[in-house]
């Protein structure tokens, strides 16, 4: 078995809002896609701001480890990056997530697709005041 170790990993972008908290966290969604998540947050000038894990337990929890959570400072209009790795995931797997975002306002949660990143996982979920389903 194959292991990569913290190479793929997915963005997420969203817009802070009148400079309060977002409230960050990945779950696990699926008994047969469970994995071991954390994330980092990066603004664009700054390579990483903070770092979610090993918070709370997961829905459906990984052999080790427990899923993150974050209360992130926010400034009004500031985009934030949220990168989602898995501790460890063997190549070929899919491990299925929920990423929430909580936000006193529209935190305007999008994917970024392209650049060096390596997707590896599947039917992500957001939300934040509303609910956006990727397929």
């Amino acid at each position: 078995m194959n292991c990569s170790y913290v190479t793929p990993y997915e963005d997420w972008t969203f817009q802070g809002v009148d400079n309060g908290y977002a409230y960050i966290s990945v779950d696990t969604v699926s008994k047969d896609t469970t994995f071991d998540p954390f994330f980092y947050v990066s603004t664009p000038d700054a390579c990483w701001i903070g770092l979610g894990s090993e918070s709370f337990d997961c829905a459906f929890p990984p052999s080790k480890g427990l899923c993150p959570s974050l209360a992130l400072p926010t400034q009004t209009g500031e985009t934030y990056t949220v990168s989602v790795r898995p501790a460890a995931l063997c190549d070929g797997a899919t491990g299925d997530y929920e990423i929430l975002v909580d936000t006193d306002g529209d935190p305007a949660l999008k994917q970024v697709a392209g650049g060096e990143r390596t997707p590896y996982l599947g039917n992500v979920s957001a939300e934040g005041d509303t609910t956006i389903t990727l397929k």
